[in-house]
């Protein structure tokens, strides 16, 4: 019981701190200084900060060992008897890839979101090197390299990594298929060509065979086939 406690506390504290990193895209801060001051009041996130932050989100929440719990562990989660006797309710099961795909997927929500979009474009006005801004075209072309990183390395996906890409997947097809209309131009445009690159990957990955169990191959043909109805389908306006 004190196992399965402290890991719930990591998980929230985890989320905590991501939530903190996820701010930081986009991110605009306002300056409420006294008139005279010189500083200007709105002053989008640096691209430097941007690009650490989801460095850090990359590596430690959606890569393949960002977010591990030990099979040892995870078999060690049962309830406490007093604490089932108080609450009769409480599952037996700690269910831990639903607790951690939960955490990358509001990751997920708020980095893929329009108004996230949104304030990168308009950040880019804003800076003095546009050119060094941070770009939309940086944010989505990381997602898919993280996020599908077997595809280049080949094997078997395991089915919590298979979760979060059916997500990421989704989100962009039905950007695609069911566009936002407040949704900017630039965002569609750049999810389109994140999902042509995307669908290319998984068609080497198809064609290049190897070691691959039926979960695996059954997930990616079935990847392939939702991207190629999304980039072919009428849009719904």
């Amino acid at each position: 019981a004190v196992l399965r406690r402290s890991l719930s506390y990591a998980i929230a504290d985890a989320g905590r701190a991501v939530g903190v990193l996820v701010r930081q895209i986009g991110g605009v801060r306002t300056l409420r200084d006294h008139p005279g001051s010189g500083r200007d009041p709105l002053v989008p996130t640096d691209a430097a900060t941007q690009r650490k932050a989801l460095d850090l989100i990359a590596h430690n929440v959606l890569s393949i060992d960002g977010l591990a719990v030990t099979p040892t562990l995870q078999r060690r989660l049962a309830p406490d008897f007093e604490d089932r006797s108080d609450n009769p309710a409480l599952p037996t099961d700690y269910p831990v890839p639903q607790r951690l795909l939960d955490l990358q997927r509001a990751v997920l929500n708020q980095l893929m979101s329009d108004a996230v979009a949104a304030r990168i474009l308009d950040s880019v006005g804003k800076a003095e090197r546009p050119e060094n801004a941070f770009q939309l075209a940086e944010l989505y072309s990381r997602l898919n390299r993280d996020i599908w990183s077997e595809l280049a390395k080949g094997g078997n996906i395991s089915a919590t990594r298979r979760e979060l890409q059916r997500d990421h997947l989704n989100r962009i097809a039905n950007s695609l298929f069911r566009p936002n209309p407040a949704a900017r131009a630039d965002a569609r445009s750049l999810l389109r060509m994140q999902a042509v690159q995307l669908q290319v990957q998984l068609d080497k990955a198809l064609k290049r065979g190897g070691p691959m169990d039926a979960a695996t191959r059954a997930h990616l043909q079935d990847s392939a086939d939702t991207l190629s109805q999304a980039l072919s389908a009428r849009l719904y306006r």
